[in-house]
């Protein structure tokens, strides 16, 4: 009887956080939402190649790219490869 009352327990701590973890990847790593808040916030604007530079930032996040853009700065650099270890794809 303790045993399920524990599973519960943990079910209902785990469950949230496994969704919050799906939806996060979901739409962290998706390229075209970035492209739809990209208009709505006129980004293009100011960054004219913003597009470009986040596809290659997620590449580079999720693995199928090892280059780090040439746009960012050397402390830029670091912490997008300290991202990429936290994401861990």
């Amino acid at each position: 009887m303790k045993f399920l009352t524990i599973s519960k327990f943990l079910l209902t701590l785990i469950l949230p956080f496994l969704i919050f973890l799906a939806v996060f990847n979901f739409y962290g790593l998706d390229a075209g939402f970035y492209k739809e808040k990209f208009l709505v916030y006129n980004i293009q604007q100011n960054v004219p190649n913003a597009v470009s530079i986040n596809e290659r930032v997620i590449n580079f996040i999720t693995g199928k790219n090892n280059d780090v853009p040439n746009e960012f700065s050397d402390r830029e650099k670091q912490h997008l490869q300290d991202v990429k270890k936290v994401v861990g794809i």
